[in-house]
């Protein structure tokens, strides 16, 4: 069974105090497309890492699971092992979204899934040769997941277990982080 991790507890510290999850993009907040594409990749269970009020109400309409992240602002590891232990035991492979990531289409997930779910591996995606998100661990991994800290997050397990990673091209214009005003500015006219 798949499990979809929305990260969405971050600190948006390279934007300058403003919170980027709620920056428009086309119109609508940019934290909703990741819970749109978490709807659409149709997973057994949906967690949604948030300290933020209104992005936890979304997350419960939508079915979700909300949970906070404490530490949020000591790094990402936190946010992952935060959702990693709300994980029910018959999950069997996890997805982690990143909520500022707004145009990856679902059927790029799919396809990592998909992947994982027959090799039983992790599955990296590559855009241009770097690594990226999302990344999909299987269970074997959510111990390890469960006890990260700092600003360090799946990276550096599949890093530790590079052996049983397998990197998946993917769309390059589908991975684009928006974590300045300046990508943002050369994204969109909303600003």
């Amino acid at each position: 069974m798949i499990a979809t991790i929305v990260l969405a507890a971050g600190e948006s510290k390279r934007m300058n105090g403003v919170d980027k999850l709620f920056l428009n993009v086309n119109s609508k907040p940019m934290y909703e497309y990741t819970i749109k594409l978490a709807q659409e990749i149709k997973a057994d269970s949906c967690i949604v890492v948030t300290n933020n009020d209104k992005i936890a109400i979304r997350a419960v309409e939508c079915g979700f699971l909300s949970v906070k992240s404490p530490n949020s602002q000591k790094g990402m590891g936190y946010s992952v092992a935060e959702g990693v232990k709300a994980l029910d035991d018959n999950i069997t492979h996890a997805v982690f979204l990143n909520a500022d990531q707004p145009f990856i289409c679902p059927d790029t997930v799919k396809k990592l899934i998909k992947t994982a779910k027959k090799t039983n591996k992790i599955i990296v995606p590559m855009a241009q040769n770097k690594p990226t998100s999302p990344c999909v661990f299987p269970k074997k991994y959510f111990s390890s997941l469960s006890r990260l800290e700092g600003e360090n997050g799946g990276r550096v397990i599949w890093q530790q277990n590079i052996d049983d990673v397998l990197f998946e091209n993917v769309p390059e214009n589908q991975m684009i982080d928006i974590d300045t005003k300046e990508i943002y500015k050369a994204l969109t006219t909303d600003l």
